[in-house]
């Protein structure tokens, strides 16, 4: 009877296991599709390219991105940095770190919905790497948007609340993409999204 009971829980802490390192493993995927972030070759090691499953480890993805932008506009927020300086330095580095995934796909889709006559049409204009007017428009206000929202809630917040806010948005910005996904189907046969 006990080695049955060892046995039994000797297989489910190795499932458990699998389970976390599979996690593991998926949030690195994740990180690298949405990041620069540099992430080891042996999370890769077997892995098809899809996304399908890693896409479950997207919001933490987000909050490991967003936490050195965090960080700094904490810092930045407790030596008393002007909001404004605070708030374009956290989306610079951001930036930095995202390797502008987030804004390239905003401009793409404000050029292909703005300029677009019909389906067709808007697709080949998101996939041309040049920036239209719709599209610089799309990012001027963007930036716009988020560093006046990061510069009031940096007058209201602590410095620390600041950061957490921040990692917040990071994960429900990126639960939001994955819910987004899974309600459309691709623009293209061949596209992630």
């Amino acid at each position: 009877m006990r080695g049955n009971r060892r046995l039994r829980r000797r297989s489910q802490e190795g499932a458990l296991a699998l389970a976390i390192r599979d996690f593991i493993d998926d949030t690195a995927r994740s990180v690298a599709f949405l990041s620069r972030v540099p992430v080891p070759q042996r999370h890769f090691t077997g892995h098809d390219g899809r996304l399908s499953r890693a896409v479950r480890a997207f919001p933490l993805a987000g909050v490991l991105i967003a936490l050195p932008a965090a960080a700094l506009a904490a810092v930045l927020s407790a030596i008393h940095a002007p909001p404004a300086l605070l708030a374009f330095a956290a989306l610079a580095l951001q930036v930095l770190v995202t390797g502008a995934l987030h804004e390239d796909g905003l401009s793409d889709s404000a050029d292909g919905i703005g300029g677009g006559r019909d389906r067709d049409s808007a697709l080949a204009i998101m996939k041309d790497s040049r920036v239209g007017s719709y599209g610089a428009v799309a990012l001027i206000l963007s930036f716009g948007l988020r560093a006046s929202a990061i510069a009031a809630l940096a007058t209201v917040l602590t410095p620390s609340g600041l950061g957490m806010v921040l990692l917040a948005v990071a994960a429900a910005s990126r639960t939001a993409m994955v819910w987004h996904w899974s309600l459309l189907p691709p623009a293209r046969r061949d596209g992630v999204a």
